[in-house]
């Protein structure tokens, strides 16, 4: 008895071997114990030889129809998932896409500022901002040439920024003009202007802003500036007109001193006399053309008295018509 034999009475396990080739062909050996229902033990030993050509042409035979519709379902089913897969993908990308365009929506009409995009020369989206700028409604805007909206003035530097950057192909670019409103009134507008693709044709994306307040307070700011320079003008030549003014009083102070003294020592009847009178009272004019001058530079304290308006203000007249110029008429 072989090996294999004796294995299978003692243990009763089958033994299979091959294909193994020979002389006769390739051959599928088997031996399978007989085994006795009653007791267990191993009876006898079947032996088969089969020829493995014929076998293995049999169960391609019979594998072949269940194989290939198991190909064909798991190919199917490949498929379902993968089109399942595909149709969830798409769905969900047509929803994102449906909630960018909300959010972006959104954005353009909620933004303070305007939005405008310009593709050639026509205007082809605006967003509410603007049309509160303009005082147009947004069906009003949209179509028409941007041209339409600028100053005249200033198109011709708006049309120079644009050239800039559709044609030396600055991508950013920032200038401000003046829009005409609905009502004929200017705005000054500030643009950021950035290139971009619109349907397939290049066009601009302008971020608008309304700078006319800021305009207006600068004009304002300069005025205020010029009129305080020109008060600071005013200040130095009152200090200087009154340093002046101190200075010559005191002369004249002298002046009159000296001419007193020496009226004293002249006989009425003297022709000096009178000519020394003369000088104190043309002195004493001074003196008072001087007061009033220190008065209006502030460097002479004001006592307060009792005067006669009429004569006070006569007496300022000439004064009066020296310091306004030829282009006014004073009348008393």
């Amino acid at each position: 008895a072989s090996e294999q034999l004796t294995s299978i009475f003692d243990g009763g396990d089958a033994f299979v071997e091959g294909p193994l080739p020979d002389d006769w062909g390739v051959w599928v050996s088997a031996l399978v114990p007989l085994v006795d229902p009653r007791t267990g033990k191993v009876l006898a030993v079947f032996g088969l030889d089969v020829d493995a050509r014929d076998w293995w042409w049999g169960v391609a035979a019979r594998a072949g129809l269940p194989v290939g519709l198991m190909l064909a379902l798991l190919v199917s089913l490949l498929m379902s998932v993968s089109l399942a897969r595909s149709r969830a993908i798409a769905r969900r990308r047509e929803h994102q896409l449906a909630e960018s365009r909300k959010k972006y929506r959104h954005l353009f009409e909620s933004a303070q500022d305007g939005i405008v995009i310009i593709r050639g020369e026509l205007i082809e989206f605006v967003n509410p901002a603007i049309a509160g700028i303009l005082g147009f409604w947004i069906h009003e805007i949209e179509g028409r040439p941007f041209t339409d909206f600028i100053c005249d003035e200033d198109r011709e530097t708006v049309l120079q920024q644009r050239r800039l950057a559709f044609v030396e192909g600055e991508k950013n670019t920032n200038y401000e003009f003046r829009a005409v409103t609905c009502g004929g009134d200017l705005r000054w507008l500030h643009v950021t202007s950035r290139l971009i693709e619109w349907e397939g044709a290049p066009a601009s994306l302008n971020f608008v802003r309304d700078t006319t307040d800021r305009r207006q307070a600068e004009i304002k700011s300069d005025k205020l500036q010029a009129q305080l320079l020109q008060a600071q003008k005013m200040e130095a030549v009152g200090r200087l007109a009154g340093g002046v003014a101190h200075d010559y009083n005191n002369m004249l102070s002298v002046i009159i001193g000296y001419a007193e003294l020496a009226l004293d020592k002249v006989a009425e009847d003297d022709p000096l006399h009178a000519d020394l009178a003369e000088i104190i009272t043309a002195a004493n004019r001074s003196t008072d053309i001087t007061r009033q001058q220190l008065a209006f530079a502030r460097r002479q304290t004001v006592s307060p008295k009792v005067i006669d308006l009429n004569d006070t203000v006569e007496g300022m007249l000439r004064m009066l018509r020296r310091l306004i110029g030829e282009d006014i008429d004073l009348q008393w």
